[in-house]
């Protein structure tokens, strides 16, 4: 942005719809040209991008879309990456494979997540097993998520106590993997002995290297082509029908999957 002449600034919502409002309010007050947003979660799209949208305003989405409203959105082709760990699991021989994921039935990457692990082992002829099902740590950037992580881990627990054939784990959303992981101790499976566990990006900042298995999604690549049509929008260059840039992910091998042994 800087390199054509722009400024950012840059404000959180902390994933809280009402905040996210708040702060668009705020740099609208400052006379910015243009928004990138990355929505917060909700049962509901935010008005305040609905009209922005409606008034012309340049936005450019990020991480997820908002099915039907005609604003750009570039985000990770999540069904391609979830479809890669489940290979991965295939291949290195898991059969009993199942997912860790949120409520949050509303949010496009989710959903997206969601399509593309059950059509994967759909295609591969696997069984389905039900989702296991634990609450989003709306307020783990913050620090103050360690309640809603410790019901995490007990809900993560019973499931597994429930579904004793289950031999590895995909989960949707990196946050949940510290709750995986204290759930699978607590339950006396070894990871990757036991069970297997991959994810959606991970922790990178872990001093041994990846732990979990995972698929990253490609930050910088988003965030240039975010950057690349916000400015073509600004100068009147928006005639691109084009509304979702899907980025591929990249596949890391971690310490969380192994080749099972027959």
């Amino acid at each position: 942005a800087m390199e054509q002449g722009y400024r950012l600034c840059i404000r959180f919502s902390y994933t809280d719809q009402e905040k996210e409002t708040e702060e668009i309010d705020f740099l609208l007050s400052l006379g910015v040209c243009g928004l990138i947003i990355m929505p917060s979660h909700g049962e509901h799209y935010n008005t305040k991008i609905l009209k922005l949208v409606i008034d012309h305003f340049p936005v450019v989405l990020i991480d997820k879309n908002l099915d039907g409203i005609p604003v750009p959105a570039v985000f990770t082709d999540n069904a391609a990456c979830v479809s890669m760990l489940v290979d991965h699991l295939i291949e290195r021989g898991y059969r009993n494979i199942a997912m860790v994921t949120s409520r949050s039935n509303s949010v496009s990457s989710i959903k997206e997540r969601r399509k593309g692990f059950y059509n994967r082992l759909t295609e591969k002829g696997m069984k389905i097993y039900d989702e296991c099902i634990v609450e989003m740590k709306l307020d783990s950037i913050c620090g103050t998520g360690r309640q809603t992580a410790e019901q995490n881990i007990e809900t993560i627990s019973k499931y597994l106590d429930r579904n004793p054939s289950i031999d590895s784990l995909v989960c949707l959303e990196y946050g949940f993997l510290s709750d995986i992981f204290e759930a699978c101790r607590r339950n006396g499976k070894r990871i990757p002995e036991d069970i297997a566990v991959c994810s959606i990006d991970e922790d990178s900042s872990y001093p041994a290297g990846y732990l979990f298995t995972h698929v990253k999604q490609d930050e910088e690549a988003i965030a240039k082509k975010a950057i690349e049509l916000i400015i073509d929008m600004i100068n009147g260059k928006n005639d691109n029908k084009i509304m979702d840039y899907k980025i591929p992910g990249t596949f890391h091998e971690g310490r969380t999957t192994t080749k099972k042994k027959k």
